[in-house]
């Protein structure tokens, strides 16, 4: 069985540049998990390059100063959390970049994110 060479060049090059494509939309690719609620405005976002974005909005109609902000995110094992403290006088976000350590969802494909703001908790559910 002979190959011929004019056949052979091409199909290497068509071959690496699929590789690379699918290599290329991986590295890009995001999970993006949303939840609403009548006080908050929570996007977490994943990506394959051990990053995890997550913001925070109070969309409430809370107009006194904010002095606490404390969430904790929980998945399938594990969690993470983060607090800020100052006086804010309107609108409220909060936003950070952390490493995945290894965060999946639970078991229904969501994570729970537990907010606290002055002392008042309220549990949203991240779906995507």
């Amino acid at each position: 069985m002979r190959i011929n060479r004019v056949y052979v060049l091409p199909a290497a090059l068509l071959l690496i540049i699929l590789v690379s494509s699918v290599f290329a939309y991986q590295s890009n690719n995001s999970d993006i998990y949303k939840g609403v609620s009548d006080n908050w405005r929570v996007t977490l976002t994943i990506n394959n390059k051990n990053l995890s974005t997550i913001s925070c909005e109070y969309i409430g109609n809370r107009t006194d100063a904010i002095h606490n902000f404390e969430y904790k995110l929980s998945g399938a094992s594990n969690y993470f959390s983060g607090s800020e403290q100052r006086n804010w006088t309107s609108g409220y976000r909060y936003e950070t970049n952390t490493s995945n350590n290894n965060l999946a969802p639970n078991g229904n494909n969501e994570f729970i994110i537990t907010l606290t703001l002055d002392g008042e908790s309220e549990k949203l559910i991240l779906k995507k």
